[in-house]
């Protein structure tokens, strides 16, 4: 037999409209897995037809089946990506597609962040002192840790969001299963910022969080000339939104090619209108540096 299985979550506040909701998606659902179960993209297409703009999130898809064998079940989940239907997709080791409160649900998560375009993979030494680390402050009791790599979709920490014409998604699937055999957990998501992404873990309810990120992008965010005239509202927004979960920042040490200079926390250039937050998340290790890394990291990182 075929089968598709799927996650909804309704936005609506309105019993009446969540109703009409869930009749929409089950008719929408049947109509396209009879006349598109062929094309996957498609088929997610057809699940918004006469669907009102956030009114239902649908933030897991799988099929199986003998008319679904040509399906992948990864790419089907980031075209619910790219049709806003979520705004994230996780996978556990096996690619299967999971729903993110079920895996972490008071888990302890480590998360690291890297582009699906970027050429190289990430440096896995780094990331491995950022987990100790986040371990031993965070005193995370054995078993309960989740290590996770997340995929991005777009730059960091930037506001360019690429079309969906601009987005290879077979090879942003390619690159979410490369890293799942790495046995980690994968997300995929369109976070351009540290506080989305911790509003989306914070829904989870999990015990902690550690996000480890290249020191540049944190080079980004407390620069003022990167943001208009509303930076310091802007600033404070993303700070309380990043941090009032118990999330700490371990940030890569980057080397500076022009100076050849590496820069942490230390060193990193913080315009005057900021430093006073940056120094304030500084001293109560909301963002730390990675510690006992080697030269041969920093130039990979």
């Amino acid at each position: 037999p075929n089968e598709i299985f799927f996650h909804v979550r309704l936005l609506d506040t309105d019993v009446n409209m969540q109703q009409r909701v869930l009749g929409i998606i089950g008719v929408n659902l049947v109509y396209a897995a009879f006349y598109h179960h062929d094309d996957p993209k498609v088929m997610i297409e057809s699940l918004a037809d006469n669907l009102t703009v956030g009114s239902v999130e649908i933030d897991l898809i799988s099929v199986k089946g003998p008319a679904f064998k040509e399906v992948n079940n990864t790419l089907l989940n980031l075209y619910l990506i790219m049709k806003d239907f979520s705004t994230a997709a996780i996978f556990d080791e096996d690619t299967h597609p999971r729903q993110a409160k079920d895996l972490l649900y008071k888990k302890d998560i480590m998360i690291l962040r890297t582009k699906y375009g970027q050429k190289s993979n990430p440096n896995f030494n780094l990331f491995n002192k950022a987990t100790e680390q986040f371990t031993r402050t965070n005193n995370v009791e054995p078993g309960n840790l989740k290590v996770m790599i997340e995929v991005l979709l777009t730059n960091v920490l930037t506001e360019d969001h690429e079309t969906p014409d601009d987005i290879d998604l077979e090879a942003v699937a390619l690159r979410a299963e490369e890293m799942c055999k790495t046995g980690n957990l994968v997300i995929v998501s369109n976070f351009t910022r540290h506080n989305r992404l911790a509003q989306y873990l914070s829904r989870c309810k999990p015990k902690s969080v550690g996000i480890s990120t290249n020191i540049n992008n944190l080079k980004f965010v407390f620069n003022s000339k990167n943001f208009g005239e509303n930076y310091s509202s802007q600033l404070l927004s993303y700070v309380s939104d990043t941090f009032s979960q118990n999330v700490k920042v371990f940030a890569y040490p980057f080397l500076d090619k022009k100076t050849n200079t590496v820069i942490t926390t230390a060193n990193m250039p913080v315009t005057p209108d900021a430093k006073p937050l940056f120094d304030f998340l500084l001293v109560n290790g909301y963002v730390t540096d990675i510690k006992d890394y080697s030269e041969e990291d920093v130039k990979t990182a």
